[in-house]
């Protein structure tokens, strides 16, 4: 067996910065650059690393701290307050995925248990590469986005229970009910042990050594906490990815939670990356390019299936055919986790040389496949949910109401907290509205309030039919979908050329393209917090509230241009110099010492002698404002006074005699 040498870890390093580097610059997943670099790295490349044992093990350390930091970012508390919708529509796509795979692995022949286990890894997508093409699309926002998140983070605490079904499938318990009971008692036991230890060990354990403010003795303790843990879990005769999780469940429920996971993820992101490249090394490529219309087909079929099992997972949550769309093809490629249980199931012989073959070229390619079937993602889900049989099942001809006939009204598409707003102002004042919005239990719960509020889908012309757009006056587009905000601007504009169109978005980067597509206004929420703090910054300097309101006039008649390039010139507001110059409100206790004590307002003359305005004199009795050349400072009184602050530091020294 070959030593994992010092110039090993550097080729590995090395070779995988090079391969990143470059998988970022062609904006594919860094899963698949350190794949490469396994295989580049590996028996079957380049043959530069050849202690393949000795990595993994460090890529066994990689996934218990990953295990470990889950358990951190779950939390008994997030387990504990899973939302049914979360619950349902999870555990559908888990074991959908999982039954429609195995039935497929039967029939190409593998026996029911490893089939089974072929639809635990399918059955896992990449929270990572989801998360962060969502991010770079501005769509983590969108409720597509809401749920298909919500269904990722249910399959991260479902690999935790495979795990433990994966040596049960192979046999290695023996199968015998004894055996499995006598396993379930160890797991029971372990659980009960783990919600003991979160409720009254570890907390004050961790108080007790975070008091002592040693850095290196905290990070120690963690790593003493995981390994330990999973340890015990491993001499149980239970996986010690388990323990990894359990251990980070413990720690979630102290309050240096967080301050824990700052500590070991850059272990863990070191750590993990063994564990991909080393997966990397097992991949063959002979077996890769003599089976290239096996393994597309495969990955095909594969993404096919995730794609239909997500989707109708959604749509039982009776959620829109639009959103289903968007979640299906978003969880159709294989991910991180499927790596973790595939280990698991070599370990335990579940997992046949060219079967796992098949399974590291079908992952590659659908991971590779994820980022442009997620970027697409929009677009066709605009066009797959006008056909009927989706609207049908998703329950939205359910939901069809009346079409509006008022006219001069406002349409507010999306009823979230804008729209709620909007439309309880539009109600004070009077004036007319119908409400569109997509979620229907939000519908038929404020259908029931009075609220004239319509099922659809604003991207669609018959919603906008529906609600009057021929006849409204303003359209109002608060949706938390960038893509879905563009759609609804273009269409509105389209199907009535007169109307005003204002859109909110959350960028500033939309502002342009809302403009383009016929949007009178557009709102960034990002830079109308700014406007906000900034006008209340400069009330903070005395700013009147005319030039105030002009300031930000002009800021926001310029397009946000003076936020969106910092200038280092002036502003053409010159008064705003003047107002933030060192004028200040400052407060001076009188003392016994103090010179003023015992003298009238008018004896020590602040105005005349030092430029410093008297405003109030805060007593336990009350506050006196603008007090008089007559009032009496006694002893305890506080002065609040304004001026530029030399003036006022010149007359405190005066005061205390030290001028």
């Amino acid at each position: 067996m070959e030593q994992l040498q010092f110039a090993d870890i550097i080729i590995i390093f090395g070779l995988g910065v090079a391969v990143i580097y470059a998988c970022h610059r062609l904006k594919v997943p860094a899963i698949v650059g350190f794949l490469i670099t396994g295989i580049l790295a590996g028996p079957h490349g380049l043959q530069l690393v050849t202690a393949v044992d000795e990595v993994d093990s460090l890529a066994n350390l990689g996934v218990i701290f990953l295990l470990f930091s889950l358990g951190i970012e779950m939390s008994f508390r997030n387990v504990k307050g899973m939302s049914g919708a979360f619950l349902i529509g999870g555990s559908l796509q888990v074991s959908g995925t999982i039954v429609a795979t195995a039935g497929i692995a039967v029939l190409v022949g593998l026996p029911l248990n490893e089939a089974l286990f072929v639809g635990f890894l399918v059955s896992m997508s990449s929270t990572a590469i989801v998360l962060k093409v969502l991010h770079e699309k501005n769509l983590s926002d969108s409720p597509a986005a809401r749920t298909a998140l919500s269904m990722l983070v249910f399959q991260d605490v479902a690999v935790v229970i495979l795990m433990l079904m994966t040596p049960v499938l192979a046999g290695s318990h023996g199968g015998a009910p004894a055996e499995l009971l006598a396993l379930l008692g160890r797991g029971v036991a372990v659980a009960v042990a783990s919600v003991v230890a979160a409720v009254w060990i570890v907390p004050k354990v961790l108080y007790g050594i975070a008091s002592l403010r040693n850095r290196e003795l905290f990070l120690l303790t963690i790593v003493v906490i995981a390994l330990g843990v999973a340890w015990t879990t491993a001499q149980l005769g239970l996986s010690p990815a388990l323990g990894a999780f359990l251990a980070g469940l413990i720690i979630s429920e102290s309050s240096f939670s967080q301050h824990a996971l700052g500590s070991i993820t850059p272990f863990r992101d070191v750590l993990i990356s063994f564990f991909f490249v080393s997966v990397g090394m097992l991949i063959d490529l002979n077996f890769v390019f003599q089976n290239p219309v096996l393994i597309a087909s495969t990955a095909a079929l594969v993404m096919v299936v995730k794609f239909v099992v997500s989707m109708g997972s959604v749509l039982v949550l009776r959620q829109p055919a639009r959103s289903a769309v968007f979640v299906g093809l978003s969880m159709a490629q294989i991910g991180e986790f499927s790596f973790v249980l595939a280990s698991t199931g070599i370990a335990v012989g579940l997992l046949e040389r060219n079967v796992y073959q098949i399974f590291l070229g079908v992952s590659a390619v659908t991971i590779l496949a994820s980022p442009f079937l997620i970027t697409a993602a929009p677009a066709i889900s605009a066009v797959l949910s006008r056909t009927r049989f989706l609207r049908r099942m998703s329950g939205e001809e359910k939901f069809a109401l009346p079409p509006v006939l008022m006219a001069d009204h406002i349409i507010i598409a999306g009823y979230g907290p804008n729209g709620r707003h909007l439309a309880g102002a539009a109600t004070a004042a009077g004036i007319p509205y119908a409400v569109v919005d997509m979620n229907p239990m939000t519908v038929l719960a404020e259908s029931e309030k009075g609220v004239p509020i319509h099922f659809g889908d604003t991207t669609q012309p018959e919603a906008l039919v529906h609600a009057g757009i021929a006849r409204a006056r303003i359209l109002v587009v608060v949706i938390n979908d960038p893509a879905a905000t563009r759609s609804t601007v273009q269409l509105g504009r389209q199907m009535n050329p007169g109307i005003h169109i204002i859109a909110r978005t959350r960028f500033i980067s939309e502002i342009d393209a809302l403009t383009e597509l016929g949007a009178n206004e557009a709102i960034p929420e990002e830079f109308e917090t700014s406007v906000e703090i900034l006008a209340r910054v400069l009330s903070r300097y005395l700013m009147p509230r005319d030039e105030i309101e002009k300031f930000i006039g002009h800021i926001r008649g310029s397009g946000y241009s003076m936020l969106r390039s910092i200038s280092q010139q002036a502003t053409t507001f010159s008064d705003i110099r003047a107002a933030h110059s060192s004028l200040t409100v400052a407060s001076l206790r009188v003392t016994e010492s103090l010179s003023c004590t015992g003298k009238k307002c008018g004896d020590i003359a602040l105005r005349n002698k030092y430029g410093v305005t008297l405003l109030a004199i805060k007593r336990p009795s009350g506050t006196v404002v603008i007090p008089g050349p007559d009032e009496m400072l006694n002893e305890g009184d506080i002065l609040v006074v304004l001026g530029e602050v030399e003036k006022i530091e010149y007359m405190t020294k005066t005061f205390t005699g030290t001028a």
